[in-house]
């Protein structure tokens, strides 16, 4: 029990280590490192309601690093992680985590990402990365 402990702790770690790095990518605006985060093949969508009309929109993964690299110094983002949920079997895995994000330190949106992750032997990589924005609770 000590060993299956330790193993799903690791991988747990690992999982969580990855999307750490992809967030620091991101804030650091690291074109090379958060291109490398992703499969070649990843999709990014969001889920939203426009109108009362559930909605789900596909995003170029390429188009969004962009944004993120190329993206002026202000106003500042900062997206605030919560407490992840991860699930895993063998070389797959999905990641549920709320967030909140904050422009110039206030509040603008908050949500749930929901990864999925494939370990390709050397390395988690991201293949799916679905959003979506919620009413903010209060802090």
């Amino acid at each position: 029990q000590f060993w299956l402990r330790f193993f799903l702790y690791k991988t747990v770690s690992w999982l969580y280590l990855t999307l750490s790095f992809s967030y620091l990518r991101f804030h650091h605006q690291d074109l090379k490192a958060l291109s490398y985060s992703f499969s070649s093949s990843a999709v990014l969508q969001r889920a939203t309601y426009i109108e009362g009309q559930s909605i789900l929109r596909n995003q170029d993964v390429s188009q969004f690093i962009n944004r993120v690299v190329t993206r002026p110094d202000n106003p500042i983002w900062n997206e605030v992680l919560g407490k992840p949920t991860v699930q895993r079997a063998s070389n797959l895995a999905t990641v549920w985590d709320p967030f909140r994000f904050y422009l110039d330190q206030e509040l603008s949106h908050c949500g749930i990402n929901q990864f999925t992750l494939f370990w390709d032997g050397a390395q988690w990589k991201i293949l799916h990365l679905i959003d979506t924005v919620l009413p903010c609770q209060s802090e």
